[in-house]
């Protein structure tokens, strides 16, 4: 799972395009809150960020790479193809350049979604 810094800042960033995700399953007694990131009880992964001056909590789910993957909607054969036309698109020199990036698959992914279902590219900062 992607917990990673920059993971997790596309993922907020991604809000007003997917959604805050499925809503976590509490066990009685969790106090969510306490955490900056959260497993429910079904093994969904959320970030939890409390703004104590607004009274405000934002729990948004962190999709694990298969979750993402449904999202499309396609076959395994689709999506690999897909992703492969994608890839090389989004990495002109395909092969080594790959494996000097400092990019995780969550990221990867995430940023196929989003270019596949909402036509956005990562700026570093925001989905442009």
């Amino acid at each position: 799972m992607d917990m990673t810094e920059t993971y997790v800042k596309m993922r907020l960033a991604a809000i007003p395009y997917l959604g805050m995700g499925i809503p976590p399953e509490i066990t009685d007694g969790d106090e969510i809150m306490r955490f900056s990131s959260y497993v429910d009880r079904v093994g969904n992964f959320y970030h939890v960020d409390v703004d104590i001056s607004e009274g405000q909590t934002l729990i948004c789910q962190l999709e694990r790479q298969d979750q993402l993957q449904d999202m499309l909607g396609y076959s395994i054969r689709t999506l690999l193809a897909e992703f492969n036309r994608w890839l090389k698109n989004a990495l002109p020199i395909h092969n080594k350049a790959i494996l000097q990036l400092n990019i995780t698959m969550g990221q990867l992914w995430l940023a196929f979604i989003m270019k596949e279902l909402h036509n956005k590219t990562w700026g570093g900062n925001r989905w442009v």
